[in-house]
């Protein structure tokens, strides 16, 4: 058996604290959500891991590597996602007809994994939920098998949500669904599903038996997060010595990382403290800067430099810095943004591997410089220091989508469907 965690969305739902860090290693409760699937599925006897990657991938890998060396790690690049049916689609040759457990990578669940790797039939993760649209939704009969399956219906017929744990035994059928759907463009909600797949497969004949978790914690969204911490920390965190830091109140429970100096603070209690942090207060209220600059592009689209003064001088901080953390992170914009958005990175491995002759294309064709957006408002060229994917490089950030070792004319490509769309209709 094979387990297979896709972990390529951008996390925008937990931007800021997405930009430079993958949402499956965000810091929850002392650990990370991927920690916790690994973990899980490695004391059921998993040995063998096909990671899904896009957005920063390499710090996936590279924090695989790190964290469980002995790991039979594959790695899946998901160049355009397109949703969670389409990246399961990739693995097809590394799966090679084995039975695989699937867990998506913003997901903790608590329930007897060994049991589910042992049972005779497929299964699903399901749990109850007061409002079912928002999540896929599996109609399950007395016999506690499972008859049909939609994702985000309008009308629910059930409110057991599907909460993204699934073991299959008929990988084959499986691959044949999502092949059936992606060439037929069946998509929900804009997306390929695997939802729509397993639907396919239980009118195919395969049956599915559903198994309902104990308790379901959403990490993928900034609403949620601090709630599902302060819940894993209660299971998770170990005590912390407050004499260990100098003047410091220690409120439990807490998980503090290690090598991190803390002082005249008090923490506490549902904290977590990542590795080599320093927590001194200080006079200048300035800690909010990067919330703060969301929050100003949020409400007026972009940063002027008004706007940039006016955020300088409420946090004191020099306007260098300020205007330097916008430049940094590719999100922020300080020109009005066009209908679509390239954003190229000018990081030294993507110089070495060709983003100047890129950049050259691109305004070739738009008739813009980086910087600029073109005169009917479709296109904005920007760029960015570093999109943290030195590995996949040239990288660009297209329309908030990863897009690795871009070649000129995939560039191209996009563009000039971008120039040639229609106008919205009123």
């Amino acid at each position: 058996m094979k387990a297979i965690i896709p972990v390529a969305g951008a996390g925008t739902k937990l931007r800021p604290h997405s930009y430079s860090q993958p949402k499956a290693l965000i810091p929850l409760a002392g650990r990370t959500v991927l920690s916790i699937i690994i973990d899980q599925l490695q004391s059921a006897g998993i040995r063998e891991f096909i990671f899904i990657v896009g957005y920063l991938g390499d710090k996936i890998q590279d924090y695989v590597t790190d964290k469980y060396p002995d790991l039979q790690a594959h790695y899946v690049h998901q160049v355009d996602r397109q949703g969670v049916g389409h990246a399961i689609r990739l693995t097809k040759s590394l799966v090679n007809q084995d039975e695989v457990f699937v867990v998506l990578g913003d997901t903790i669940c608590e329930y007897d994994v060994q049991e589910v790797v042992n049972s005779p039939y497929s299964m699903i993760g399901v749990r109850k939920v007061d409002d079912p649209r928002d999540f896929g939704v599996a109609e399950i009969g007395e016999d506690g098998f499972i008859s049909h399956v939609v994702e985000k219906p309008h009308i629910p017929k059930s409110n057991m949500a599907l909460v993204g744990v699934y073991k299959l035994k008929e990988s084959d059928q499986m691959f044949q669904c999502l092949e059936n759907n992606i060439r037929q463009g069946l998509r929900s909600h804009g997306e390929y599903s695997l939802t729509d797949a397993l639907d396919c497969m239980i009118q195919m004949g395969a049956r599915f038996q559903s198994f309902v978790v104990e308790n379901w914690f959403d990490c993928g969204r900034k609403e949620t997060i601090l709630e599902s911490n302060a819940l894993l920390l209660k299971k998770y965190a170990t005590p912390a010595d407050s004499s260990a830091f100098e003047n410091t109140v220690i409120i439990p429970p807490v998980s503090i990382g290690t090598n991190c100096v803390i002082k005249n603070s008090i923490i506490g209690p549902n904290v977590s403290i990542g590795e080599q942090t320093t927590l001194v207060p200080n006079r200048r209220n300035g800690h909010a800067l990067i919330e703060v600059l969301h929050t100003a592009q949020n409400v007026f689209g972009f940063l002027e430099d008004d706007i940039l003064l006016y955020i300088a001088h409420a946090l004191k901080r020099p306007l260098s810095q300020v205007y330097g953390v916008a430049t940094f992170y590719h999100y922020f914009r300080l020109k009005p943004p066009g209908r679509h958005t390239f954003v190229l990175c000018q990081g030294t491995a993507c110089y070495v591997k060709g983003a100047p002759q890129l950049q050259r294309a691109v305004e070739h064709r738009c008739g813009v410089r980086f910087g600029e957006t073109t005169k009917d408002g479709k296109v904005s060229l920007l760029t960015a220091r570093c999109v943290g994917s030195c590995g996949l490089a040239p990288v660009a950030v297209v329309d908030e989508q990863m897009a690795p070792k871009l070649s000129e004319a995939d560039a191209l490509a996009r563009l000039e469907r971008w120039l040639t769309e229609l106008e919205p209709g009123p």
